[in-house]
């Protein structure tokens, strides 16, 4: 019986197979890597995309909401019939702009230098909330307030009264389920409620602060409380504020909060909200190396090259303040 001959590998057989199984799996290896790349690139344009919207969609809904006086009408002179009574709320207008007590203020953020972005601005505004009251027809003597049951208000609780003719902020004191006591230092207009013939209201106001914090993070405070986190991935936020300097409803011109003169705040009709977003870090848990390349972005009128191989992206939208147009 005759064997088949057997006959192993050669040294160059076995060479050349060990080069060929290297190329594939390098070629593997690359796609795989290539894929990754392209997978942390998508999700961080989703992320950047994401915080863009969810800041400008959250910010615009209060600049169109603020500057509201329940029935009062907008175009009267402000101060004609509306008055504070609480030194920690002394500015009536929608944006804010005054330093008052424990509240932080509007302001324009200091230059960063030559070549870099400013730093963040901060938006400070006046808001009505959805927790509002009848006040019965009957108001008692000037310190206090006897209102329906909808209403849910506690003692330090920032409001404003309202009969359609004129409005009071004030903050209230201690009291009971449906009667409320005024701070004794910020008394009601008596005389303008008692009438019988108007309807009276109360609703809770707030005062809100947007800022951005080092961490890259969109922050909001309420009635001087300490600021919440709202979200993530928020680089920088500017605002310019359009002036209607002749009541035509239209904005003259735009420019930052501390170059509008104090007697025009209240003409401000309109804000340009910028956002500059920025995908996440590494110390987040995610990839922080998602470009290849410098990346160079224009923003608030200036233009940087971005190093950082993390991902940027501006957004920006002009909002009218609803209750200063009607």
């Amino acid at each position: 019986m005759n064997r088949a001959r057997q006959q192993g590998l050669s040294l160059i057989e076995l060479m050349v197979a060990v080069g060929l199984s290297s190329f594939i799996i390098a070629g593997i290896i690359q796609v795989v890597l290539s894929n990754q790349k392209a997978f942390y690139l998508t999700e961080s344009m989703v992320r950047v995309q994401g915080s863009g919207r969810f800041t400008l969609n959250f910010i615009a809904d209060d600049v169109r909401q603020s500057g509201s006086y329940g029935c009062i009408p907008t175009l009267d002179a402000a101060s004609q019939n509306i008055q504070s009574f609480t030194a920690n709320l002394t500015d009536i207008n929608a944006i804010q702009t005054t330093v008052t007590g424990t509240f932080e203020n509007s302001n324009d953020g200091a230059d960063g230098g030559t070549e870099a972005f400013d730093q963040p601005d901060q938006l400070a505004l006046l808001k009505l909330s959805r927790n509002s009251a009848t006040l019965g027809a009957g108001i008692l003597p000037p310190t206090t307030l006897a209102m329906s049951d909808e209403g849910d208000f506690e003692q330090d609780d920032y409001v404003l009264v309202s009969n359609c003719e004129v409005a009071d902020l004030i903050q209230l004191g201690s009291g009971t389920t449906n009667t409320q006591m005024v701070s004794a230092s910020n008394q009601l207009r008596y005389n303008f409620y008692a009438r019988q013939d108007k309807r009276s209201t109360i609703n809770e106001i707030e005062h809100r602060v947007f800022s951005v914090n080092s961490d890259n993070e969109l922050t909001l405070a309420i009635n001087g409380e300490p600021a919440q986190v709202l979200l993530g991935g928020v680089e920088n936020i500017q605002y310019k504020y359009g002036v209607d300097s002749d009541s035509d409803l239209v904005p003259d011109y735009f420019d930052d909060i501390n170059e509008i003169p104090a007697n025009r705040v209240g003409d401000i009709i309109a804000v340009t909200i910028s956002v500059l977003t920025v995908s996440s870090r590494l110390i987040e848990g995610d990839v922080e190396a998602v470009t290849s390349s410098p990346q160079t972005i224009s923003f608030n009128e200036k233009t940087l090259t971005m190093t950082d191989n993390r991902l940027h992206k501006v957004f920006e939208t002009t909002v009218m303040l609803r209750n200063r147009m009607n």
